[in-house]
């Protein structure tokens, strides 16, 4: 269980009765969350600062002794985030690279997907044995299929990324190499400047001292 992937998770702010001390009946606004194991038919409802503080318990609390406790804790910052962006009326995307992205899923492959709640590629690439019975005959060859192209791109995204370090690394070869013809083409035109510098630092320093006059104190000293 500890690669399962997050549920889909459906936020809303449902009108909730309760009774005062004198018996009537009230409404309060409440932020609820469905929760859903992708695949599965059955959902269940909780209050959404209940279930994070939950998630958060189960990440931090339990780790030293819950296998789970690190899946836990990712679900806790991805719900907390998602339920954030939902209280500022904000629209919460799914995490990953949209299934509809891909000319390689039909509308009616997406549309299977969607049934089981699963829209991107990654959700697709990990679907668990309950979703793929549900999508059908085809839903394994669709995860087969999902996992092959996550894995080009990452091969495609690694390869690019191996090209552009190559290219600064080249870069700053030809930059070293043109800082290093510059500096011995200015030591060969003057060559004095360049074999007495320390010298010419010292003298420089003692005759700045000069200028202040023998025993004077600084400023700061005569104040």
């Amino acid at each position: 269980m500890s690669d399962e992937l997050m549920p889909n998770l459906q936020f809303a702010r449902e009108p909730i009765a309760y009774k005062d001390a004198q018996g009537h009946t009230l409404y309060r606004d409440e932020y609820l969350v469905e929760i859903r194991q992708r695949g599965s038919k059955d959902s269940v409802t909780k209050k959404a600062e209940e279930w994070i503080s939950e998630l958060a318990h189960k990440g931090h609390d339990r780790s030293g002794f819950d296998q789970n406790a690190a899946m836990y804790a990712t679900w806790h910052d991805k719900a907390k985030v998602m339920f954030d962006m939902f209280k500022r009326g904000e629209e919460v995307p799914e995490e990953g690279m949209s299934l509809k992205a891909f000319p390689a899923f039909s509308p009616a492959e997406i549309l299977i997907c969607k049934a089981v709640d699963i829209y991107t590629l990654e959700q697709l690439s990990e679907a668990n044995e309950q979703a793929i019975g549900r999508m059908g005959p085809g839903g394994r060859g669709l995860k087969i299929k999902a996992a092959k192209m996550l894995e080009n791109y990452h091969n495609g995204k690694a390869a690019e990324e191996n090209a552009a370090l190559r290219q600064a690394l080249s870069e700053m070869q030809a930059k070293h190499a043109d800082l290093e013809a510059t500096v011995k083409r200015l030591i060969s035109e003057k060559p004095e400047e360049s074999s007495d510098i320390d010298d010419k630092i010292a003298a420089a320093i003692a005759k700045a001292m000069e200028k202040r006059g023998p025993g004077r104190p600084p400023k700061s000293e005569a104040a």
